[in-house]
């Protein structure tokens, strides 16, 4: 009874890590993205001098999604 026990609480913390490892993942790439979108929308609205409505709306948006991401 002992050792199924053992065998349950292993396989349990064996998904957790997995779906850990998966969310760390995803977050980073998700970072990562996020801030080649803003790189290249600062570049556009710094090189025309004229940012854009996009540029007014993105930036914001972005944030906050990055945000929600790390927070969860």
């Amino acid at each position: 009874m002992l050792e199924h026990v053992h065998k349950h609480i292993v396989a349990e913390l064996q998904q957790s890590a997995r779906t850990d490892t998966v969310f760390v993942v995803t977050s980073v790439v998700f970072n990562l993205v996020v801030l080649g979108i803003n790189w290249s929308v600062a570049e556009s609205a710094t090189r025309h001098w004229n940012p854009s409505s996009a540029s007014e709306w993105i930036f914001p948006l972005l944030l906050a999604a990055t945000v929600a991401v790390n927070v969860f």
